[in-house]
């Protein structure tokens, strides 16, 4: 199989990592910049980074990581002749080893779209909840066109 090739939700498990980046690449940030792009390449690359909380691996870190985009039929079988599909999979294959310069994000965990993130910091009072009563500060934020990256306190890298 090649990369981007589609498949089912059952398949992901089967997939090598660089396809999985490039797929959550491409469900997640598809219509953003390349910039936009890396964004969501380093928080995988961070998580990786992160204490083993998600993993050692890139392929832990994107099967445990949530990303909605993943499962989405855009993840699942992606335009493979599309621009957004190439810039994915270029960033996905060079992502190991990037220089800390390719890094728009610095050391975010977290990423959602500006509308989500601000509806949520604003009902909580500038901190950010992950679906339950307990609200996090932010310490760090990064806002790259329709996306908001972001780090929690006590998510240290």
């Amino acid at each position: 199989m090649a990369y981007g090739d589609p498949i089912s939700k059952s398949d992901l498990k089967n997939r090598t990592a660089t396809d999985l980046l490039a797929r959550t690449i491409y469900g997640e940030a598809e219509g953003e910049s390349e910039e936009g792009k890396r964004g969501v390449a380093w928080v995988v690359r961070n998580r990786v980074a992160y204490d083993g909380e998600w993993g050692s691996t890139y392929k832990d870190a994107i099967l445990k990581g949530g990303f909605v985009g993943l499962s989405s039929s855009r993840g699942l079988s992606p335009d493979t002749s599309s621009d957004a599909w190439k810039v994915s999979l270029s960033i996905a294959k060079g992502i190991k080893d990037a220089s800390t310069d390719d890094n728009p994000i610095g050391t975010c965990l977290w990423f959602n779209t500006n509308t989500y993130y601000n509806s949520v910091t604003k009902k909580n009072g500038g901190k950010y909840s992950f679906g339950g009563s307990k609200t996090y500060k932010v310490v760090e934020k990064v806002v790259i066109e329709n996306h908001t990256f972001f780090r929690v306190e006590g998510y240290n890298l």
